[in-house]
This record gives C-alpha cells, sequence and structure tokens, in this order.
C-alpha cells in the first residue's frame, strides 16, 4: 500500500499584552504542507528523523509608542527545544530581527542567551543593541518553522493528519 499522510502546521499570531494597543501579525498566518508520501519527506539534520522541510515566517509586532516588547510561542512542549507535532517535533529558529527598520540583536530568555536561533518552549524573546535590551516601535522576527518525525512514526497506510497549533504572544 502507499503510505500517505496529511500535514497542517497551524501557527496562529495573538496580542496579549497589559495595555491592549500593539498588534501582533505572522505571515504567513498558517504553514501547510498539503499532502506528503513518505518519499517526500526529507533526511533532517537531527539524527533519524524526517523533516517536512524549513518555512519562513515573520513575525511583526507593531505599537504606537516606544515601550519594551517581548514574545513567546505558547504550544505545548515536545522536548525541552521542540514543540509537540503529532508524534512528531516542530523546531522553530530565528533567523534575524529588525527593531524600528535596524537589524538587531535579540535575547532569548531566562537564559540570557544572545542571538540563539532555537527558540525554546517557555523562553521569551527581547530585541537588544550592543548586548542592552531596548525599547521599540516595530520589530519583525523573521523565522524557520521545521516538523520533524521519527521514521517509524510515519509508517502509516492510511491518510492521517500531523498538526501542531501554538500562538505567539506579546507579554
Amino acid at each position: 500500500m502507499k503510505r500517505i499522510f496529511l500535514l497542517t502546521t497551524l501557527v496562529c499570531a495573538s496580542a496579549a499584552n497589559a495595555n491592549g494597543d500593539c498588534t501582533l501579525a505572522l505571515s504567513p498566518s498558517s504553514v501547510s504542507y498539503e499532502a506528503r508520501t513518505l518519499n517526500m519527506l526529507q533526511v533532517s539534520g537531527h539524527g533519524a528523523a524526517l523533516s517536512f522541510g524549513e518555512r519562513r515566517v515573520r513575525l511583526s509586532v507593531d505599537c504606537p509608542r516606544m515601550q519594551a516588547l517581548e514574545v513567546r510561542f505558547d504550544a505545548p512542549a515536545a522536548s525541552r527545544d521542540t514543540y509537540r507535532f503529532g508524534p512528531g517535533e516542530l523546531q522553530l529558529r530565528v533567523v534575524s530581527a529588525r527593531l524600528d527598520g535596524r537589524m538587531i540583536e535579540w535575547s532569548r530568555e531566562p537564559d540570557g542567551v544572545r542571538n540563539a536561533s532555537l527558540l525554546r518552549p517557555g523562553d521569551r524573546l527581547r530585541p537588544g543593541l550592543n548586548a542592552a535590551l531596548t525599547q521599540g516601535q516595530q520589530w519583525q522576527v523573521e523565522m524557520i518553522v521545521e516538523p520533524i518525525v521519527k521514521r517509524q512514526a510515519v509508517s502509516i497506510t492510511d491518510l492521517s493528519q500531523f498538526q501542531a497549533l501554538g500562538s505567539f504572544r506579546l507579554e
């Protein structure tokens, strides 16, 4: 039998800040891999796991005035470093950040690591400049979303759906 499965990874943006006047937008607002067969998956750089492929998304935060900015991705954890994705894992990696039009560093909290690419469950992301946290009005963060599954998790004979749901929150 042909092994077929369907993947839809949904990543939503929502604003949940104290003053409620900032907006969050994710582009694209959802990531879909459509129908895939086992042969369409890629060998990942994560051991014997298979990847559905990397997709880029951009998170935009717009506020009417200068303020401290901090975002978090809320989704169930699969491990210390990844989010749950059906029987697999979803990895989020930060590629770049701009604050008020300028390229900027970022800090991953609570450990304070600067420019760490991996956004882990429970982490918060903050903009920084010259190793100091900074305020701003417009913050764009470009990330890579990569769903990963073990080979045995995709050894199926009928249509299945793999899904991850989460939301970005401004704190």
